[in-house]
């Protein structure tokens, strides 16, 4: 085997073996599609309406059957319409007992889906950063079983 070639397969198993790594981090969330996810059989949701440039509190309740909870935002503003693209979780405050999926639906909205932990009860928070209109809203969340 030349060596031109021996570098060549090298190169290659190796951006193979890195799109698969990247593939893998992202199915876990992807595979999950909001419009299949399983609701809660007990969810509720206020005040999921933010501002541009300003700070907002929601609260969200739910039961812990292995169920979601979820939210459905919408923001249009002349030429900013918002997608799941510019919606992240905030560093400085994650959820520490549940995950989050954050996927766009039809129509420019973003749904926000929480699911606790096997097993927790208890109050949980996260803030999540609306990137298209610099707002954060912290969700306050409590967990029944």
């Amino acid at each position: 085997m030349n060596i031109r070639f021996q570098n060549r397969l090298i190169v290659t198993s190796m951006l193979a073996a890195l799109v698969w790594f990247a593939t893998g981090l992202n199915q876990s969330v992807s595979a999950q599609a909001t419009d299949k996810l399983t609701k809660a059989s007990e969810c509720s949701v206020q005040g999921s309406r933010f501002h541009a440039g300003g700070t907002s509190s929601w609260t969200m309740n739910l039961k812990n059957d292995g169920g979601w909870c979820w939210t459905n935002v919408t923001y249009t503003a002349g030429k900013l319409k918002l997608s799941a693209d510019y919606v992240t979780v905030s560093k400085d405050n994650p959820p520490k007992h549940g995950h989050i999926v954050i996927r766009d639906l039809s129509n420019f909205s973003v749904r926000i889906a929480y699911q606790p932990d096997p097993g927790f009860v208890g109050a949980d928070s996260f803030t999540m950063h609306f990137g298209i209109v610099e707002s954060d809203v912290t969700l306050a969340v409590t967990v029944s079983q």
